[in-house]
């Protein structure tokens, strides 16, 4: 009877909650793949600038995520408790911050702080906006169902929304004519961001959870047992779970990667793979293929991850990376298609990965609502300390990255127009590009493997969760 009620459940809010991801793909595939390139290669920021504007999003980044968790947990404003309220009143203002970047401001007033302004205040704004959005996206996931087959099934549902939005990136290469044309970069923008808005605004009136009638019940008590804990109460809890704290170093190493991918695959095979050796429309196909491949292997992993669990997928994959990485190293860069195939795979293996995360950071959260008796979940705070300790990895993977291309002069090299190198410094900028591609992935999939290799939260999968 009471699997039946969930399966209901299930039924009547997976498209609601599927529209909610499907919105943020929209702009977040975007966001993640041109912002480094649009203010590095074409603003020309300093990068002084840059990296200035990287620590302080860095720091902000991570401020904002246990404040915002805090208070959607605890908070006894409606709007800010109930999930669909909180996306239904934000989720605009974060459709209107997607379009920040792509409209130039050196236009207005051609001086260098201008270009790192930009950044920085794009940067600050979009992610205050997402924080608070996706803690509520990420708090549904886990509050929709407690059964693990619940949640893979409403991952692989989600799977289906996320093939539809991975097309993004291949929309917004034609019509900006691989960023050449800014003004096709900028209308396509303008048609994500209103598309996000219908799909944000159809998943908070349509969505439930099955906490709700427990989080009105707390909001209408004058005084709420839950709300005498304070959010270092709350922090103290998690910080001393160990299953949490070997999540978060891995996730942090996951980010770190997941960033780099996302930030320099263009970057890379811009240098690696010469303009002459394949065409456009295969150079096209390079950048916006991994999102799309993401979403058929993510469909056939969650067989897998129905049978034997999360856990054993990601240190699988974790193997897998290390060796790919090695083999492509040993191999050399002369293999063009090889590397493209490489530079692809290793994009889709860390993408898959980081799709298995809502599902570990669920069953901490039944855990913890477990081991504390709990009446509601603590699901925002929980990823959003997740958050904290992680997403300035979102900031220390692009600085590294870049300092470590400009020991080669990479900067002056791409603002000078690719005048400024001997061709014996272009072929070492391009041997240290290929390093990195080979080396990054495999290093950190050596520290992961460590770190994630003693998690005990393994076998999730076999049981019930407790409802």
């Amino acid at each position: 009877m009471i699997r039946g009620k969930i399966s209901s459940l299930i039924d009547k809010n997976i498209i609601a909650y599927c529209m909610l991801g499907f919105g943020s793909h929209l702009l977040t595939h975007v966001w993640e793949f041109y912002y480094v390139k649009l203010f590095v290669n074409v603003y020309n920021v300093d990068p002084v600038w840059f990296n200035v504007a990287q620590i302080v999003f860095m720091i902000w980044n991570a401020i904002n995520d246990p404040l915002f968790a805090y208070y959607q947990d605890r908070s006894r404003l409606r709007w800010i408790r109930k999930r669909q309220l909180a996306i239904l009143y934000t989720a605009p203002i974060w459709c209107l911050s997607f379009l920040i970047p792509w409209f130039p401001w050196k236009s207005v007033l051609d001086e260098s702080w201008v270009v790192g302004l930009h950044l920085l205040i794009a940067l600050c704004v979009w992610d205050t906006m997402l924080t608070f959005v996706l803690l509520n996206q990420c708090a549904l996931f886990t509050e929709i169902s407690g059964r693990y087959g619940d949640r893979v099934s409403l991952m692989r549902w989600q799977v289906f929304f996320n093939f539809i939005s991975s097309w993004t990136v291949f929309i917004t290469e034609y019509f900006s004519d691989h960023m050449n044309n800014i003004l096709g970069l900028q209308l396509v923008c303008i048609v994500l961001a209103f598309l996000a808005w219908l799909s944000f605004t159809y998943c908070a009136l349509n969505v439930t959870s099955s906490f709700d009638e427990a989080i009105e019940d707390e909001i209408r008590k004058p005084e709420a047992k839950s709300n005498e804990e304070s959010i270092f109460t709350l922090c103290r809890h998690l910080v001393t779970n160990l299953n949490f704290i070997l999540f978060i170093v891995m996730n942090f190493l996951q980010i770190c990667h997941s960033t780099y991918n996302k930030n320099f695959l263009a970057i890379f095979a811009d240098q690696l793979i010469p303009e002459g050796s394949i065409s456009s429309t295969v150079r096209s196909l390079l950048y916006g293929s991994p999102y799309v491949l993401t979403c058929f292997f993510l469909l056939a992993t969650t067989l897998v991850v129905e049978r034997f669990g999360a856990y054993r997928l990601i240190v699988g994959f974790f193997f897998y990376k290390l060796l790919q990485s090695t083999f492509v190293y040993v191999m050399g860069s002369t293999y063009i298609y090889l590397l493209a195939v490489y530079l692809i795979t290793d994009m889709i293996i860390t993408n898959i990965t980081f799709s298995q995360f809502n599902l570990i950071l669920a069953d901490i959260v039944d855990d913890d609502r477990v081991r504390y008796g709990r009446s509601t979940p603590i699901s925002s705070t929980v990823f959003g300390m997740n958050a904290l300790f992680t997403k300035p990895a979102q900031s220390v993977a692009p600085m590294l990255v870049l300092s470590m291309l400009n020991r080669y002069r990479y900067t002056s090299h791409i603002q000078s127009g690719g005048t400024s190198l001997t061709e014996t410094e272009v072929e070492s900028l391009k041997d240290g590009m290929f390093s990195l591609a080979c080396m990054w992935p495999a290093v950190v999939a050596i520290i992961q493997l460590a770190v994630w290799l003693p998690y005990s939260l393994r076998n999730t999968h076999k049981r019930i969760a407790k409802t």
